[in-house]
């Protein structure tokens, strides 16, 4: 109750103790991804956006690489 207190009282809003920075900072993520989702953005452009470029360049090539992987070594 004190949070909207302040909320409603132009006050600053004390930090929720209950959630961690790394849950903040995934919860920001995931409503600036739902937010681009809304928006018709594509999982390319959201991820682009997030990450930038490069990381998601490096998580294509590890991914591409790991498939070739399974696929060539698939028995049967």
């Amino acid at each position: 109750m004190l949070r909207l207190w302040q909320a409603l009282s132009a006050r600053p809003v004390t930090r929720d103790g209950r959630i961690t920075p790394y849950q903040r900072r995934r919860i920001r993520l995931m409503m600036r991804a739902a937010d681009g989702r809304a928006n018709g953005a594509t999982y390319r452009q959201i991820a682009n956006a997030l990450f930038g470029p490069e990381r998601v360049a490096a998580v294509d090539r590890r991914a591409k690489r790991a498939l070739t992987h399974f696929w060539c070594n698939k028995e049967g």
